[in-house]
């Protein structure tokens, strides 16, 4: 038992004083110096002040007040609900984790189970999908070149490795089909990216493929707006990236339909439209244009031409 727990139970009359000189093993005359100096200075005069950080006074009579609300008025609280009401309701000063502390030191509020091993062994996942490990580091993967992010999804079941990469094709009209989505010279593409950047794989078979239209806008990020008479709110032009932005994007199309402003509301991303993609049969040229642009510059190292930076410059662009 600590210190601070037979104080506490002391203030609360659970033991008495003597009782709680005999636990410490101090002398009654030492016990009412240790009495008045946590009435004036707080229950921190129990601390060792040689070693750690200093910690944040509290008189005895805020920790009194604490455990009587605790254990006549809110005992069925949780600590979280129990210190909004005892702060803002009933004034006392004292955050969070102090409250916790004295509750817990009083025995007025369980202590939560120790985590055990930070990394404990388990079983892996009976089946493919259930759990997907995804992480992203920044190192020099490819020789000769710049440092890279590479972004890897291993599968927690059989250890299998997702891999992805850019190939954006359009088509005229912007004709979208499942006839069209699976294109060889993309996926050889993808395998060819893979081996250079992992040549000591050579030889690994690739045992699934996929491929799938995109949604996406002339600056890369999601358009926001409402229709039908402000009675449906949308969020479009994610470009394959949609998972990080989802939950921002649903809270836009809710602020949207609430019609209240909010900061959100105020952001440039939602409050200005993309530059409109021009149509057909400019559209086109322009997208062929810039992809080859693309392919250049990834085979040159990222330099990118004179079209490059101009619709870098105005914050345009195509990719996937």
């Amino acid at each position: 038992m600590t210190k601070e727990q037979v104080f506490v139970k002391a203030l609360e009359k659970r033991i008495t004083w003597l009782q709680a000189a005999d636990i410490l093993g101090v002398t009654a005359r030492h016990m009412r110096r240790i009495r008045w100096s946590v009435n004036r200075y707080g229950m921190d005069v129990l601390k060792d002040g040689r070693t750690g950080s200093r910690r944040k006074r509290i008189p005895a009579a805020t920790i009194k007040e604490l455990c009587r609300l605790k254990r006549e008025v809110y005992p069925d609280f949780s600590i979280r609900h129990f210190h909004e009401f005892a702060t803002e309701k009933h004034g006392l000063k004292l955050s969070y984790t102090l409250a916790r502390t004295v509750l817990q030191a009083a025995g007025l509020a369980e202590r939560a189970a120790g985590r055990g091993q930070y990394r404990r062994k388990r079983e892996r996942r009976p089946m493919v999908g259930m759990l997907l490990h995804l992480d992203g580091s920044t190192h020099r993967w490819i020789p000769d070149l710049p440092m890279q992010d590479l972004v890897v999804m291993l599968d927690d079941a059989d250890g299998r490795i997702l891999f992805g990469g850019w190939d954006a094709v359009y088509y005229f009209g912007g004709r979208v089909h499942a006839s069209l989505e699976q294109r060889d010279s993309s996926h050889e593409l993808l395998a060819r990216h893979f081996l250079e950047t992992f040549p000591q794989l050579e030889g690994v078979r690739f045992t699934h493929r996929w491929a799938g239209p995109i949604d996406s806008t002339t600056r890369f990020t999601a358009a926001y707006g409402t229709a039908l008479g402000g009675r449906v709110a949308y969020a479009v032009g994610h470009t394959g990236l949609g998972v990080g932005a989802s939950r921002f994007s649903a809270d836009v199309a809710l602020d949207l339909l609430a019609g209240e402003p909010t900061s959100r509301l105020r952001y440039d991303i939602v409050r200005r439209r993309p530059f409109p993609i021009p149509p057909e049969p400019f559209r086109n040229p322009i997208v062929q244009f810039t992809r080859r642009s693309i392919l250049a510059a990834d085979a040159h190292e990222g330099r990118r031409n004179l079209w490059l930076r101009t619709l870098d410059r105005f914050g345009l662009g195509f990719n996937s």
